[in-house]
């Protein structure tokens, strides 16, 4: 994954994190610059994990096609999964 140059973030996320960062460390003078810079790896960072999780659930397996007719029917998956099932056994699969 590639780092989100610092134009995609906003000024005002970026200075609202870095004000965080600033109280946090106790109101130190003279550290504006490592706090921006902080807050922009920071925000970087999430983003990072927040497409990573994007991709991840999107590559996720599909549910059979028996359980996906079904459950759109109005039944439950643990009933459909019980029809489908028997069905296969009947039909010797």
């Amino acid at each position: 994954m590639q780092n989100l140059p610092s134009s995609s973030l906003s000024h005002e996320e970026i200075s609202a994190r870095a004000h965080t960062i600033w109280i946090q460390a106790g109101r130190p003078d003279g550290r504006d610059l490592e706090n921006w810079l902080q807050a922009e790896a920071e925000l970087r960072k999430e983003g990072q994990i927040m497409a990573g999780t994007t991709a991840q659930t999107s590559a996720q397996p599909a549910p059979p096609r028996e359980l996906v007719g079904a459950t759109a029917r109005g039944g439950n998956s643990a009933n459909s999964f019980r029809r489908a099932a028997s069905g296969a056994k009947k039909n010797g699969h």
